[in-house]
């Protein structure tokens, strides 16, 4: 399963439309490779562990914070 989202935007104060992170995905696994159509700098959190392991996509693969 790979996940798919994007970068979405919200009305901003100073400019007419700003972007916006999409929240965490929050799963019970660490991402693979095939979870690569996310918008760069998307965090992914894997609850199944103690403490939890936090990654981040950098456009071409998933590390570790």
């Amino acid at each position: 399963m790979a996940a798919k989202t994007k970068v979405g935007f919200a009305l901003g104060q100073s400019a007419p439309f700003i972007a916006v992170q999409p929240p965490p995905i929050i799963a019970k696994r660490d991402p693979t490779e095939a979870d690569n159509q996310v918008a760069i700098g998307q965090l992914w959190l894997n609850n199944t562990e103690s403490p939890f392991v936090l990654s981040i996509w950098d456009g071409e693969t998933w590390g570790a914070i």
